[in-house]
């Protein structure tokens, strides 16, 4: 089983290899947002 933290890591991880970001903004009392930011696909064929 995997504790948060380790999950996190996890989605860190899967973001970075396919060259996206993950945000992170938390308030004590009032819990954590996180946003991951992952790239569209491009069409090489298109260029």
């Amino acid at each position: 089983m995997l504790s948060g933290l380790n999950g996190l890591a996890m989605a860190a991880r899967i973001c970075a290899l396919h060259g996206g970001q993950i945000q992170l903004s938390s308030e004590l009392g009032a819990g954590s947002c996180f946003v991951l930011d992952l790239p569209t696909m491009v069409d090489v064929n298109s260029c």
